[in-house]
């Protein structure tokens, strides 16, 4: 019953996330645009609809979250690395929903405003990853597949403009991995992804070659490197 309920948790996740997104896109769009296509009061009262809507969805949605952590039996507080995560009863979920705050976390250390991204994906790349060979090797497997994700950033990053969006998503997605591979306290964790999230967007170029090639070999060598060093 609980893996249903895990399948059917991430989709409704994903749905009310993809409203918040929207709704937001759109609050920003018209805000921008509508003072010069629509007269004043229909400009205000559209931009304030969008608003409201994005405030709603986003209520909805934190408390949806701590609904479906409770009955999934994952902590609403505690991030939970990669060897936590394959030891829990869902797996799968207490995964995306420790990788998905957590890269919230990394691009807005990069100044990145907003960003959609699929936690049934999350899912699906956890699922699939090669698990034979030890749990570094796994993480090269499952970034790589996180990193296929078309994950969606609207906003450039404020402090990198500089940086192509596609480019941070991939250095975004490693400063994640590590964040969940180094051995904390969950209390902790939040703090290590600073740390991963400055270093590696420091010595980006290699992580970014590496994940645009899908060299798992390079990935995996990376991965160690920069563990050993956050």
């Amino acid at each position: 019953m609980r893996h249903h309920l895990g399948e059917n948790t991430v989709y409704i996740k994903d749905a009310l996330r993809g409203i918040r997104f929207a709704a937001r896109r759109g609050h920003e769009a018209l805000k921008e645009n509508a003072p010069r296509h629509l007269p004043s009061p229909a400009s205000s009262i559209a931009v304030s609809a969008l608003g409201e809507l994005e405030t709603i969805a986003k209520s909805v949605e934190g408390r949806f979250n701590k609904i479906a952590r409770t009955m999934l039996g994952v902590s609403s507080r505690q991030l939970m690395g990669l060897s936590d995560a394959l030891e829990a009863t869902n797996s799968a979920y207490a995964f995306s929903d420790s990788y998905y705050r957590l890269i919230k976390v990394v691009l807005e250390r990069y100044g990145v405003e907003d960003v959609f991204m699929s936690q049934r994906g999350l899912e699906e790349a956890f699922t699939k990853a090669d698990r034979s060979e030890g749990i570094l090797s796994y993480a090269a497997h499952l970034l790589i597949g996180i990193a296929r994700l078309e994950g969606t950033l609207t906003s450039i990053s404020k402090r990198r403009p500089d940086i192509p969006c596609h480019d941070l998503q991939r250095v975004a997605a490693f400063a994640t991995m590590v964040a969940m591979l180094v051995d904390t306290k969950p209390h902790e964790r939040i703090e290590v992804a600073y740390s991963a999230a400055e270093l590696v967007l420091a010595r980006r170029e290699t992580v970014i070659q590496a994940l645009t090639r899908e060299d798992l070999q390079q990935t995996l060598a990376l991965l160690e490197k920069f563990c050993a060093h956050v």
